[in-house]
């Protein structure tokens, strides 16, 4: 499902739908037959870089926006990518001063990182 689609399925996105990202939104819809999971919803996010990419909505604001909304945060960095860029960082620490109780911190792929 992508744009308005997505927005009809999760009317929470609105804020999304404001800040004009919603034509950049896929939604997929993945049932579980264990049926573990009743009500749950997750959103992903695009990975953050830094340098001369713009993106073609305000991605941070975009993301407090969805943090908003959500009962829980889970931020995973990647020490193998842009997981100290300045972007990240600066959303993270939004992240945190804006919803403390809500986000956790996970370093994916640890047993990568030389020590």
């Amino acid at each position: 499902l992508r744009g308005p689609a997505s927005l009809q399925l999760c009317p929470e996105l609105v804020g999304l739908d404001r800040l004009g990202a919603m034509p950049h939104v896929r939604t997929e819809v993945s049932v579980s037959r264990a049926r573990q999971f009743p009500l749950i919803t997750f959103v992903d996010t695009p990975g953050l870089v830094d340098g001369g990419f713009e993106y073609p909505f305000p991605v941070e604001d975009c993301i407090a926006e969805l943090a908003a909304v959500c009962d829980l945060v889970l931020v995973f960095f990647d020490p193998n990518m842009q997981a100290l860029c300045d972007r990240t960082l600066h959303v993270v620490d939004r992240l945190h001063n804006g919803f403390p109780d809500k986000c956790r911190y996970f370093l994916s792929k640890a047993d990568a990182v030389k020590s």
